[in-house]
């Protein structure tokens, strides 16, 4: 699957663009890097371009999860 994450790096507001996957993700998670569950999205409607605002965290890097068909992918952002 291929999932558009921009920008990375952000100023906190990621856009995540799902436009060319099959199906929309089961789950939304970000974790930071101690692995602690900061953000948790449940399943995820069109449109296919969802806008996640992070600015409220602090800066830094972060692990984002999705599911989709069962299975997880990873991107840092």
């Amino acid at each position: 699957y291929t999932v558009i994450v921009s920008p990375n790096p952000s100023d906190g507001r990621l856009y995540l663009d799902f436009s060319n996957v099959s199906k929309s993700p089961e789950t939304i998670e970000v974790f930071d890097l101690l692995g602690n569950k900061i953000l948790s999205l449940g399943k995820i409607k069109p449109p296919v371009i969802l806008d996640l605002d992070l600015s409220c965290f602090s800066n830094g890097t972060y692990l984002l999860r999705f599911e989709m068909d069962g299975q997880s992918f990873n991107k840092i952002i």
